[in-house]
């Protein structure tokens, strides 16, 4: 889940200048946002590093979409590498221009395929996480069910087209 899916191809956050690319990632954090979660925790990406263990990567990529339009940039959490890059490509300008080419069934096709992708990753991910995380699988299940609910998604994907549009 710490990559962004495009017909078939992935993304490096580092390698990120297009502001598609990082809007597509909003809307990908905005889907994973559980809204019940505190305001004082940001997103966790969780990653399997390869050697059995778990990688937790904090991101809080809904204050900078809450902030698309001003020019100063909401501080009050700091900031990973990938924040920052974010910060420095993602200009009011490049947001005003990208409003005027969108096309809503080509994101709603990438939020499906992002969807769709993730789903068929997500069992063999949790498999690939050592067992001494000792995460429970209840909850791995739980979050399955959350993930990938049919109507709650539609509603995240409503959302932020209505807030790109704005």
């Amino acid at each position: 889940m710490s990559q962004l899916l495009d017909d078939g191809h992935y993304w490096s956050y580092k390698a990120l200048n297009d502001p598609t690319h990082l809007i597509k990632i909003g809307m990908l954090d905005m889907w994973l946002l559980n809204p019940s979660r505190s305001s004082y925790y940001p997103n966790l990406i969780l990653k399997p590093t390869g050697r059995g263990k778990l990688e937790i990567i904090p991101v809080n990529y809904q204050g900078i979409l809450a902030n698309l339009q001003e020019k100063k940039w909401n501080r009050t959490r700091g900031l990973s590498d990938m924040q920052s890059t974010l910060e420095m490509n993602l200009t009011k300008k490049a947001f005003i221009h990208l409003k005027k080419r969108i096309d809503k069934s080509e994101w709603y096709d990438y939020f499906q395929k992002t969807i769709s992708r993730t789903r068929e990753e997500y069992t063999d991910t949790v498999k690939s996480i050592n067992n001494s995380v000792n995460i429970d699988k209840t909850l791995w299940n739980q979050l399955y069910i959350f993930l990938f609910d049919f109507g709650r998604n539609e509603s995240v994907f409503n959302h932020v087209w209505d807030r790109l549009k704005t």
